[in-house]
């Protein structure tokens, strides 16, 4: 309540960006847990944090409009929010899921059987996983509950959480190589 003495008093103009909250882009329904991830915002800064769930992500870079991470979260849907200076943005909910193909060799003799399998976590029911046999002449590939055609086997997933298994038998003798993709349903994304 006392008046301020002006002769110790220098005011200057503030920075209007201290006012504008953080902003970012809509981020997709499903990121991968150890994935690297940009997002793209307004007024990030570079102190700028990205939270999921309670846990502050890895800042690999920062600017005013773009922030750069390290996903290592639990596995699920959680919030996601940036913190900064200017303070908290809007928090958007996520699906934090984890996806680990293990193919125990990558060549083979005729005849022989490669029992690889596919961990997963907090993946959609409905979601795809699409394998691509990259050598047909070499090696053939089967999984339980999967559609074959040509070279590629879909897997439609029925289980958030599962370990399914794929079957890789040599027709001839020689290195292989699988290609796995994933398409994720279409969802709305949700805003908290």
């Amino acid at each position: 309540g006392n008046e301020i003495a002006s002769a110790n008093t220098t005011c200057v103009p503030g920075n209007s960006n201290i006012f504008n909250r953080p902003e970012i882009s809509e981020l997709p329904n499903n990121l991968a847990n150890g994935d690297v991830v940009t997002i793209p915002g307004q007024n990030l800064g570079a102190d700028a944090q990205l939270v999921c769930g309670e846990q502050i992500q890895e800042t690999l870079s920062a600017s005013d409009n773009e922030l750069t991470v390290f996903m290592d979260s639990k596995t699920g849907e959680q919030p996601f929010y940036v913190i900064t200076a200017n303070g908290v943005s809007e928090s958007q909910n996520v699906n934090i899921y984890s996806l680990d193909f293990v193919l125990p060799k990558s060549s083979i003799s005729p005849k022989e059987v490669v029992p690889a399998r596919v961990h997963y976590e907090s993946i959609p029911v409905g979601t795809k996983l699409i394998f691509t046999n990259q050598s047909p002449q070499t090696v053939k590939m089967t999984i339980p509950g999967g559609q074959t055609i040509g070279n590629t086997c879909t897997y439609t997933v029925t289980n958030r959480n599962a370990t399914i298994p794929v079957n890789v038998t040599g027709i001839t003798k020689g290195s292989f190589t699988i290609a796995l993709d994933m398409k994720f349903e279409e969802k709305q994304q949700r805003k908290n």
